[in-house]
C-alpha cells in the first residue's frame, strides 16, 4: 500500500465512521499460489539446529510450498490474497492495487462497507456493522 492508499483507507474509515482493524498473517509466505511456483530442480533446506521431532538430524527437508526467503514468495501471496478479495466482489483501487473495497447498496447509494489495505503481509482496514 502507498502512502497515499493509507490515507485514503483512514479517511474512508472516518468519513464512513467504520470500526478500525488491523492484522498480520501468520506464515503468509506459506499460503501463496503454489501452482505458479515453479522449479527446474528441487529446492532442499537443512534442519534448524535443534532439528525436528521424528527426523534424522542430516536429514534434508524438501521444499514444496512458498517459504521466506525465497525470491518469488512475496508475488505468490499477493496473488492468493487478492484473487481471495476478487472471489469475494470485492475492487481494487486504481489509485492503489494494494487496497480493496467491499460496496453494497444501503437505501439506494453504493457504500463501502469493507476497506482493506495490504502492505506484505500486514492489513488494516475497516468494516460498517
Amino acid at each position: 500500500m502507498t502512502r497515499t492508499g493509507f490515507h485514503v483507507v483512514l479517511n474512508i474509515i472516518a468519513a464512513f465512521h467504520m470500526t478500525m482493524f488491523g492484522g498480520d498473517i501468520a506464515g503468509a509466505f506459506m499460503q501463496g499460489l503454489q501452482e505458479l511456483a515453479q522449479r527446474d530442480l528441487p529446492l532442499f533446506l537443512t534442519q534448524p539446529r535443534e532439528g525436528l521431532p521424528g527426523l534424522h538430524p542430516l536429514q534434508l527437508l524438501l521444499v514444496v510450498r512458498g517459504v521466506f526467503g525465497l525470491a518469488n514468495s512475496p508475488r505468490l501471496w499477493w496473488r492468493s490474497l487478492r484473487d481471495m478479495f476478487r472471489r469475494l466482489g470485492a475492487k481494487q483501487l486504481s489509485l492503489d492495487r494494494a487496497v480493496f473495497v467491499l460496496f453494497d447498496i444501503v437505501g439506494k447509494v453504493l457504500r463501502p462497507v469493507v476497506i482493506v489495505g495490504v502492505h506484505v503481509d500486514d492489513l488494516l482496514g475497516g468494516y460498517s456493522k
